[in-house]
């Protein structure tokens, strides 16, 4: 059975007798944390290809368009959901679509964290984040971050960038070669044509 994560503030009680400072001052640590923060937008753009295939924007200018007129990203996020679920042209639509919507959302959650909330490093080096509770920020009330676990992210978004431009792209193509609304119907027609039809009746039966 894998070890039980520790509580919240665990490290912060181990060491309040050291001194520790509100900012991030490793230099590794605030390497990676500018890599999360410049390599977004690239996230971001790399979004529109998805919400231009929602609206059927071959030359993906109006996609860019709306997606930079919506500031707010939860709203973003919320636009190209309806779409993908709730609409007739996007019925059908394969798992890239929803994978690569759903992988944006938890990235963006993950990059809010990094950037709105309190850092703080400990005199041994040790580096810490803490995120808000119900009405403040508490430095001890919070979670040791690692090189490791920055870089992973970092390694999410960049995978992301590229599964956009390479899988779901592929997805897009197909899709406007055979749209998927009209696959349905072919088969929902090819099922009803192949089920039997009703047997006649015979002459010595009553109607």
């Amino acid at each position: 059975m894998p070890p039980k994560p520790p509580r919240a503030g665990r490290d912060f009680r181990r060491f309040r007798k050291g001194t520790h400072v509100l900012d991030a001052t490793d230099p590794e640590i605030l390497v990676r944390i500018g890599r999360i923060a410049t390599r977004w937008p690239h996230v971001e753009t790399a979004m529109i290809r998805l919400l231009a295939a929602l609206i059927n924007d071959t030359l993906e200018d109006v996609a860019a368009s709306i997606f930079r007129s919506i500031v707010n990203q939860q709203a973003r996020i919320a636009v190209m959901r309806d779409l993908l679920e709730n609409t007739l042209h996007n019925e059908g639509r394969g798992p890239v679509y929803f994978e690569v919507l759903n992988e944006f959302s938890d990235l963006n959650s993950l990059r809010n964290t990094y950037l709105h909330n309190m850092w703080v490093t400990h005199e041994d080096g040790r580096t810490f984040l803490a995120e808000p509770n119900a009405d403040h920020q508490n430095p001890r009330e919070s979670r040791r971050v690692t090189y490791k676990e920055l870089d992973a992210v970092s390694a999410r978004m960049e995978a992301l960038v590229r599964r956009v431009h390479i899988e779901l792209a592929a997805a897009i193509r197909q899709d406007r070669l055979y749209p998927p609304w009209l696959r349905i119907l072919h088969e929902q027609h090819d099922e009803g044509a192949t089920q039997a039809p009703p047997a006649p009746h015979s002459s010595d039966e009553e109607p």
